[in-house]
């Protein structure tokens, strides 16, 4: 089964469904693991070389966390324990095809910049953190954890993280079970707190208005002041591409997913920043993975319409008296009549 072309329209609400919950998973670490990957694991997890590949595949302990059921294994060597552990937590297509193993933060534009601000005492929160992969990339690179925080609605992708980087001891960071569409949530006491939002294959997760949504509610969470940063990096497209999902089943929780152009996002920001009352300058550029060699094209329509990173840096121009003004005026408080 493959998705339609755009062109022709998206296909019926319960085959793209069926679409979308199919078991994506692969054993194959080659295909997956990066050199710089395992540099990094190597030397941030404290892994011996000749150990890497075991420390990824290894027996996995029984696990029992939801409905669906991992792949079936064969032998010890046919899988990733870390990637089965996660897969039976959440079995989306970037657990079970691993590319939750290389940092996405690394071919970002802004990589250095938010590196560079991080060094020099900034905060940033990690959007449906995972197992804080970026995270953990910004802190090998030198950054301090004690201002990094992530929050994902599954908290045990947590006790993988920690075991996976073996840094229970060293991480200082906080992993916050959150959920971004409850007002109570533990993300209340970052409102206004943080320089840097990381929104990694996350909000490609819904729909166009729920993104928007969803970047007014994480906007709350940044500090009220010129040069903060809203920074992402999802699945994207040449052409915006909204596909519907039926209710049920592993995104019971979205009425779709939006995969947006450059201009796409820039027109969604424009929205974003009327909807909040803020300003931004919007730097969106759009990545065909093919041509960086990271994306394994068999010909299938799902790989031929997920080999686009769509990446975006979205810097605050305007500052507190502008969300002051907003408040104001809402409140009938500026003096208009």
């Amino acid at each position: 089964m493959s998705w339609e072309s755009p062109s022709s329209g998206p296909v019926t609400t319960n085959e793209q469904d069926l679409v979308l919950q199919e078991p994506k998973y692969t054993s194959s670490l080659g295909a997956y693991l990066r050199p710089k990957t395992r540099k990094f694991i190597e030397e941030y997890a404290k892994v011996p070389p000749d150990r890497v590949e075991r420390h990824i595949k290894a027996i996995v302990r029984a696990t029992k966390f939801t409905q669906f059921a991992p792949p079936r294994i064969t032998s010890p060597t046919d899988f990733s324990s870390q990637q089965t552990r996660a897969w039976a937590v959440s079995p989306y297509p970037s657990v079970g095809q691993m590319t939750w193993l290389n940092p996405s933060i690394l071919i970002h534009d802004s990589h250095d910049r938010i590196l560079s601000r991080l060094k020099a005492g900034a905060s940033i929160v990690d959007c449906g953190c995972m197992i804080a992969p970026d995270l953990r990339q910004l802190a090998y690179e030198g950054a301090p954890t004690s201002k990094m925080y992530g929050f994902d609605v599954e908290p045990r992708f947590f006790d993988i993280s920690f075991d996976f980087y073996n840094d229970r001891s060293s991480f200082q960071g906080k992993l916050l079970e959150a959920d971004v569409f409850k007002s109570q949530s533990p993300l209340t006491a970052l409102e206004g707190q943080m320089d840097i939002i990381w929104c990694a294959k996350f909000m490609h997760l819904f729909n166009r208005d729920t993104q928007i949504a969803v970047a007014a509610r994480l906007i709350k969470l940044l500090k009220p002041a010129p040069g903060t940063m809203f920074v992402g990096s999802q699945n994207g497209y040449p052409i915006d591409y909204e596909v519907p999902l039926s209710t049920g089943g592993l995104h019971s929780r979205a009425k779709g997913f939006w995969l947006g152009s450059k201009e796409g996002m820039e027109k969604l920001w424009k929205e974003v920043s009327d909807e909040t009352g803020t300003k931004w300058e919007v730097d969106v550029r759009l990545l065909d993975l093919r041509t960086l060699g990271m994306h394994q094209d068999d010909g299938s329509e799902d790989k031929r319409r997920t080999g686009y990173n769509l990446q975006w840096t979205c810097t605050r121009v305007d500052g507190k008296h502008a969300l002051m003004s907003k408040m104001k005026r809402a409140f009938g408080m500026d003096g208009r009549c």
